[in-house]
């Protein structure tokens, strides 16, 4: 959706009640589970950091990937780049 159409996740982004967010909780976990198995799968182990590293990591790229919406440049290879390099950075610390 980002990148097919920014204006309208902008809208649902800044513009829904929260309380119409709450009504997807499955796709939030399974969104949730998915950063935890990739973090799992990078950093080789199932620690009890796993999930908070998990939790901090789908917030940062979140955090960029939505930005670089809203500034139009969500295609661009650098983003794409310096989030894959934040990504790892992270994961290896």
């Amino acid at each position: 959706m980002h990148l097919i159409n920014p204006s309208l996740h902008r809208v649902l982004l800044d513009e829904v009640p929260l309380s119409e967010r709450n009504a997807h909780e499955e796709f939030e976990q399974q969104y949730a589970e998915f950063y935890r198995q990739f973090v799992v799968k990078t950093m080789n182990t199932d620690s009890d950091r796993v999930s908070v590293v998990a939790i901090v990591l789908a917030s940062a790229v979140e955090g960029g990937v939505h930005d670089a919406a809203r500034r139009d440049q969500l295609g661009a290879d650098d983003i794409k780049v310096e989030l894959q390099r934040l990504i790892m950075a992270y994961l290896q610390s």
